[in-house]
């Protein structure tokens, strides 16, 4: 879940924002929120800034710019941005396993877009990631 605090009206968004996990609970006195990380992007309620969750992380489209992928590890927040390149461009979380996140890309020729396609990143690949913060 993500939380934000100091809304700033004319800005549409809070100056803190933050990404939460907690047990799950359907008694609201005994939910105990705990933080990971900050949330990168500024935007917040977006329907594609959902999370999807699986084998202990929990990744978004949205880190720093909405090209990005922030990927946070649940135990401890750990945490990996995917920065939009040439090969990873506007890219979209469409679900993960234990192994690999994967993405909707799109496909660019010669400054154009021309389609789309699955990407497929494994985590292992990724590296030690940042720290939370």
């Amino acid at each position: 879940m993500r939380t934000g605090e100091d809304y700033q009206p004319d800005l549409y968004t809070y100056a803190t924002r933050s990404m939460m996990t907690a047990p799950f609970t359907t008694d609201l006195a005994a939910l105990k929120p705990r933080r990971l990380r900050s949330d990168l992007h500024a935007g917040f309620g977006i329907s594609n800034d959902r999370f999807h969750v699986a084998c202990g992380r929990a990744a978004k489209s949205g880190g720093a710019s909405r090209k990005d992928i922030q990927i946070v590890r649940l135990s401890d927040g750990q945490g990996w941005n995917l920065l939009h390149t040439p090969q990873l461009w506007h890219p979209n979380v469409i679900g993960m396993t234990c192994n690999e996140i994967f993405l909707v890309v799109q496909i660019w020729e010669d400054g154009e877009p021309n389609g789309s396609t699955i990407q497929r990143i494994r985590f292992d690949a990724l590296g030690e990631g940042l720290p939370p913060d």
